[in-house]
């Protein structure tokens, strides 16, 4: 059965921008966290119940987007709860991501037999405030940085922290490993939405042999992008 992406109401340029990016076998879907906080399961309540309401409305807008692919996927809507570590936790047999920011939630899902792994991340396109460039970049990213007009870095360094949340997603659902900033180094061609990404040499052994490819589009005031390996 072929999955098609799927929407509340008319989607907005930024999701029908995003699904340029999707390989075969993974569908998109959208919500907007200023609609409604309500169409959570019980199991996923609990994650929510002492969070203030716009945390609230974000989460529940991303699971609502989920169980509309869930419909796709596995042909029924199921409960995505948090785990330990705060990541979602898909049913068997489907891999997916989740990723919100004010004003946007997306939702991205396939099935494990067509996809390996898949992280996503959304950001408002505004500039990252400089006094964490060093936390999430390296030193040859900086330079890279620092050759930009002042007006662009902060711009460029936001894409830079959302390729690399959309990597660190997609890499732990192989490997259950969390990273650092400084243990991803990536070079970003933005107008031809590609994100070359590449792990350090004292992250553990075996990161050399995941094949992520990991892509990046900028539409409507968002940043999204997604990493994902087949």
């Amino acid at each position: 059965m072929a999955l098609d992406s799927t929407y509340s109401g008319n989607p907005p340029v930024w999701a029908k921008a995003a699904m340029e990016l999707l390989p075969p076998g993974l569908v998109l879907a959208w919500e907007d966290p200023a609609l409604s906080d309500e169409g959570l399961f019980a199991v996923e309540e609990v994650a929510m119940h002492r969070a203030v309401p716009a945390r609230r409305a974000e989460f529940a807008a991303g699971r609502r987007a989920a169980h509309r692919l869930l419909e796709q996927v596995m042909g029924r809507a199921s409960p995505i709860p948090m785990g330990p570590d705060r990541a979602p936790l898909w049913p068997g047999g489907v891999v997916g991501s989740l990723s919100h920011c004010p004003g946007a939630c997306v939702a991205v899902a396939g099935r494990a037999d067509d996809i390996r792994a898949v992280g996503v991340d959304i950001e408002p396109y505004a500039p990252l405030d400089p006094a964490l460039f060093d936390i999430v970049a390296t030193a040859r990213e900086r330079g890279w940085l620092e050759t930009l007009p002042p007006t662009r870095r902060g711009l460029a360094a936001k894409c830079l922290f959302s390729a690399k949340e959309a990597v660190f997603k997609s890499q732990y659902g192989i490997t259950g490993k969390m990273l650092d900033f400084h243990d991803l180094e990536c070079v970003l061609d933005v107008p031809a939405r590609r994100v070359a990404a590449r792990f350090a040499h004292s992250v553990p052994f075996g990161f050399d042999r995941l094949s992520l490819e990991t892509r990046i589009q900028v539409a409507d005031g968002f940043i999204f992008c997604i990493s994902f390996e087949v």
